[in-house]
């Protein structure tokens, strides 16, 4: 049986790789990223960006999985690789209240967002 993997950040340099390994290893990839790239790894690729989805992300991710569902046809999702991340590089007299407020969006909001999305829809699956 064919495994699925859903992996953020899936246009950077880490989760590309992951998309690639997995895929290698015969898993389905569902990559997702705010940015658009070359997705020759992904079985299916959502443009999303992870700082919109504090709102929204249950109605979003929710109609997200109901697409993959019928992309993919029966899909058991067996792995969440929350990769995606922001990194703001300035001295920290720098920093403003918004490079906090994305980082901790990306970084720590939308990984445990997504986990509990996820583990909800999938629960007694």
């Amino acid at each position: 049986m064919i495994k699925t993997a859903l992996i953020t950040g899936a246009s950077g340099g880490i989760g590309a790789a992951s998309c690639k390994l997995f895929k290698s290893k015969g898993w389905r990839v569902i990559g997702l990223d705010k940015f658009s790239a070359s997705h020759n790894e992904c079985d299916h690729f959502i443009t999303c960006d992870l700082e919109t989805l504090i709102d929204e992300c249950d109605g979003v991710f929710s109609e997200r999985m109901d697409e993959i569902d019928r992309h993919l046809g029966g899909l058991k999702l067996e792995l969440l690789v929350n990769n995606a991340a922001l990194q703001v590089c300035k001295k920290f007299d720098d920093l403003t209240i918004h490079d906090f407020q994305t980082t901790f969006a990306i970084n720590v909001f939308a990984p445990f967002q997504l986990t509990k999305t996820i583990l909800d829809r999938y629960s007694g699956s």
